[in-house]
């Protein structure tokens, strides 16, 4: 069964919305995140209620998951954008990546 895209913005999908704030962190210079999440109001890291953390595979991301995590605010949203495997990384999927929320270890 194939599901057909949702027409909320980018911005509804991800969260990043009522005020909340965002990080994109390691965006291709051939992806265009910035048309699609204009609107978007930045923050740094530590204080991002969205993050946006682009990985081209598995090893990146085993690398910079527990790093990028520690930094993150309790509570913020963490979304994994990682090539479609039919892409031979030339297309990143940011809106169906998987996301996850960060929960304080404390």
């Amino acid at each position: 069964m194939v599901t057909a895209m949702s027409d909320k913005p980018v911005t509804e999908r991800l969260q990043v919305k009522n005020g909340r704030t965002l990080v994109v962190l390691n965006a291709p210079q051939d992806v265009e995140v910035e048309a699609a999440l204009a609107a978007a109001v930045r923050a740094d890291l530590g204080h991002a209620d969205v993050v946006l953390l682009f990985v081209a595979g598995r090893t990146q991301l085993d690398a910079e998951l527990t790093t990028q995590l520690a930094k993150l605010k309790p509570g913020a949203i963490l979304w994994v954008a990682y090539p479609k495997l039919t892409s031979g990384l030339a297309v990143i999927s940011a809106v169906t990546s998987f996301g996850r929320r960060h929960r304080s270890m404390a």
